[in-house]
Formats: C-alpha cells, sequence, structure tokens
C-alpha cells in the first residue's frame, strides 16, 4: 500500500491549484470578452437589419461582417477606442490591399517583414482603411494576410471598379501650369 503524508498532500494541491487557476481564470475572461464581441456585432447586424453571409473575427481585435444582398459591410475594431464602420459598398469604386513592409538582410537572407496590412475602400463620400494586422499592436502575423486575400476575392465582384471623372479643361490647364512650374 501507498502511505501518503497529508501535509505534502495538501501542499502538493495547494500548489497545483496556484498552477490551474490563473489559466482557468484567462480562459473564462477571454470567454466573456469573445461572446461580449459576439453580441456586440450581432447587435448592429439586428439594428441594421443585416444578414451576414460571410463574417470573419480574429485575435479578439477585429471582426467584420458582410451581407451580400445589401451590399453592406461592417468592420469593427473593439480595441481603444473601439471603432465601427458601415460601409455601403453600392458607393464604393475602388478596393486593393495596402500592405506597409521592410526588409531585413542578415548577411546573405534578406526578407520582407510585414508592419502593416488593411484594406482600402474608396467610397464616394469618403475612404475607408480597414486595419487587419498593425506590428505595433500585433507581435507577429497569425493568420492575417490569407485572411486579407480572402476578403478582397470576396469584395472585389461586389465593387464595380469606376474610372476616374474626366477632368474639366480649366481642371487640365491647371495642372499643366502647376506641372510648369515645379519643372522651373
Amino acid at each position: 500500500m501507498l502511505d501518503i503524508d497529508p501535509a505534502s498532500l495538501g501542499i502538493s494541491l495547494i500548489a497545483l491549484l496556484a498552477f490551474i487557476w490563473p489559466l482557468y481564470y484567462y480562459s473564462r475572461k477571454q470567454k466573456r470578452r469573445l461572446k461580449s464581441q459576439q453580441e456586440f456585432l450581432d447587435n448592429i447586424r439586428q439594428a441594421s437589419q443585416l444578414q451576414f453571409d460571410h463574417e470573419d473575427h480574429w485575435r479578439g481585435l477585429y471582426g467584420m461582417g458582410l451581407d451580400i444582398k445589401n451590399k453592406k459591410l461592417i468592420y469593427v475594431y473593439f480595441g481603444t477606442p473601439s471603432e465601427t464602420t458601415i460601409i455601403d459598398l453600392q458607393k464604393s469604386h475602388r478596393i486593393s490591399v495596402q500592405k506597409v513592409e521592410h526588409e531585413i538582410s542578415n548577411g546573405k537572407d534578406k526578407r520582407q517583414i510585414i508592419d502593416h496590412l488593411a484594406i482600402h475602400i474608396e467610397c464616394m463620400d469618403k475612404t475607408h482603411v480597414l486595419e487587419i494586422y498593425d506590428c505595433d499592436k500585433l507581435s507577429d502575423l497569425d493568420g492575417e494576410w490569407p485572411l486579407v486575400k480572402k476578403w478582397e476575392n470576396i469584395l472585389k465582384p461586389l465593387v464595380k471598379e469606376k474610372p476616374l471623372v474626366k477632368e474639366t479643361r480649366f481642371e487640365k490647364e491647371v495642372i499643366k501650369s502647376l506641372k510648369e512650374i515645379e519643372l522651373l
């Protein structure tokens, strides 16, 4: 038979609980935060009477949802300060991916390090920059590049590329004179 000292058993249980409690507490806190973010998005969805065909949440900081029928995109940043953007894709005319990177080299090896990823949507009244990744807020990429490409492929067919408005004769003359001034 195994003889266990009650004092050693008590100390072992206390040590085990001291190790497990922070993990349990963090897990509960994370679940509550994700649940509140999901409820926030559900409230936005109900208030705007949208039905998301595509929806993504990542890093506990960002969320995006798209209603294809109504051509509405909702973007939420849950950081400080939080930001909610509703974009009417019927008024947009261009979409692109914004990628900021820098190069580091270590002897022979050269690598590109991504500093910022965003989806850039130009609308008639405003330009929206939907941040997907920022190196100042997050330490490393965790699937954000494929996520950006996914959303670009989803949104591109919904956004009709419109050519820039033709310049008037007056605008052409002003641009021409500005170019001449810069050449002097």
